[in-house]
């Protein structure tokens, strides 16, 4: 007799339905790593479909937060959730999976905007001040072991401003990103800003990176910029100045 594979059939079920409408603001508690840097603060309904009103990353605070469970991703081998992180002047939506097979999160369809400010914290650079609005339009980023192994997507900063370790005004810059486990490309251009920008980053698994490309000047072009530019670069005959810089995070 099989009863007993038809018991353990329905064990599993109820198990995992108990898990799925367990109340959010336990299942988080106890589902959550003691490292993971995400925090969800008053966390209302279930791992199915919830939300929460304050949600920090890193001590950042990324506003209120809903999130609603995709069955469907089960049958790719993935657990995959609908996110979206808004407040008053920040708001992401998009998609975020992993992999139970190989352990692979991959975030995918990543699109709104964010504060300029955020970005030196969430990138663990607090040295370096910004402003300005980033928008996101990111169609997939994987990492695996920490380490990012896949990346496409465009992110645009507008109204763009260094204000540390030296302050200038960039207008807006757009940043195109590719590569594979081997390489991580960004493509660096200026749209109409007051410093002609054309480059590539790029950076290894190991941290090592490297720089490769040209700046230009304007008539608006920050000067103190222009001359720090000139001084670690290469001048081109076409008044540009050649950039050229490794280094390891």
């Amino acid at each position: 007799m099989r009863w007993w594979l038809y018991l353990l059939a329905g064990g599993i079920s109820y198990l995992l339905f108990a898990l799925a409408y367990l109340p959010a603001k336990h299942a988080l508690y106890w589902l959550t790593p003691e490292d993971f840097p995400v925090v969800a603060d008053d966390a209302q309904g279930t791992l199915w479909k919830g939300s929460a009103t304050q949600t920090f990353y890193r001590d950042i605070e990324l506003g209120s937060s809903a999130w609603a469970f995709r069955p469907l991703s089960l049958l790719i081998g993935q657990i995959n959730y609908q996110i979206d992180l808004s407040d008053n002047k920040q708001k992401i939506s998009g998609d975020a999976a992993r992999n139970f097979i190989t352990g692979e999160y991959v975030v995918s369809a990543l699109k709104g905007s964010i504060e300029a400010t955020n970005i030196p914290s969430l990138i663990g650079q607090p040295f370096v001040h910004l402003d300005g609005h980033l928008d996101i339009d990111i169609k997939r980023i994987k990492v695996l072991n920490q380490q990012v192994t896949a990346a496409s997507g465009r992110l645009r900063w507008d109204d763009a401003i260094i204000q540390k370790p030296v302050r200038t005004k960039l207008g807006s810059l757009q940043f195109d990103l590719s590569g594979d486990e081997t390489m991580l490309k960004t493509h660096i251009k200026d749209i109409a800003g007051p410093l002609k920008v054309d480059g590539v980053v790029e950076l290894l698994p190991d941290g090592n990176y490297r720089i490769n490309g040209k700046v230009k000047q304007t008539d608006s072009s920050d000067q103190g910029l222009v001359s720090l530019l000139q001084n670690i670069g290469r001048p081109l005959a076409d008044g540009s100045t050649q950039i050229e810089y490794s280094g390891q995070l």
